[in-house]
């Protein structure tokens, strides 16, 4: 199945109807004065460049520290407290950044203005869909802990029994091995997240791509 098929499993007949009249729909821009393509463009640009960098950097930062848990056995508990404030974080910053990149649109190309009103109702009708998903990328996350956790239970024990009569202990052998698993985690739930935050700037992507081709087109 292709995504245009895939997609339509999410839909129902109602949904296809509001995403029929939003095709059919010019609505005037409101609140604002007419924007020059170039300028609502560079503008949007930015404010996309700044939103994202914002939230990579706060995914960037360690969520042991920011919960002030154990740093040698902090568990799952502070991954996932920060995972759900990082979702918080996203929906407040990209769902204006979105309204925003709509309003723009509409009031610098008057020809993109049903583009704008079918981006909002699909914001609308997929959001029942998407939110749920979203959430349970914490239990995959979980599962990924336990997994390595898993792992790191069993390196230990393996390198200790490889060890010769005549080698010197090495207590810390577990405790490399547990950090190793830490760090490991760590990586996937930076990556999890940085992900989802791509996939949540798509649609303001998609709107800046049709913006640009646009000003690329006129004289």
């Amino acid at each position: 199945m292709d995504v245009a098929e895939r997609l339509g499993l999410w839909l129902n007949a109602f949904d296809a109807i509001k995403l029929q009249g939003a095709q059919q729909t010019r609505r005037p821009p409101t609140g604002r004065a007419r924007l020059v393509p170039r300028q609502a463009l560079r503008e949007l640009e930015q404010q996309m460049q700044r939103v994202r960098a914002a939230l990579a950097h706060a995914i960037a930062q360690d969520p042991v520290a920011w919960a002030g848990a154990d740093p040698v056995q902090p568990g799952l508990a502070p991954f996932a407290r920060r995972h759900a404030e990082l979702q918080r974080h996203m929906e407040q910053m990209i769902g204006p950044l979105r309204e925003q990149a709509r309003l723009s649109l509409a009031s610098a190309c008057p020809r993109l203005q049903p583009l704008a009103a079918l981006d909002e109702v699909m914001q609308q009708v997929l959001a029942a869909r998407e939110q749920p998903l979203l959430a349970g990328l914490q239990g995959l996350l979980a599962q990924r802990f336990a997994q390595l956790q898993a792992a790191t239970a069993q390196v230990a024990p393996q390198e200790v029994e490889a060890l010769e009569p005549t080698d010197p202990p090495r207590p810390d052998l577990a405790a490399q091995a547990a950090d190793h698993g830490l760090q490991a985690f760590r990586q996937d739930w930076r990556d999890a997240l940085l992900a989802e935050l791509d996939l949540r700037l798509e649609p303001v992507a998609g709107l800046l791509a049709a913006l640009n081709k646009e000003v690329n087109l006129s004289p």
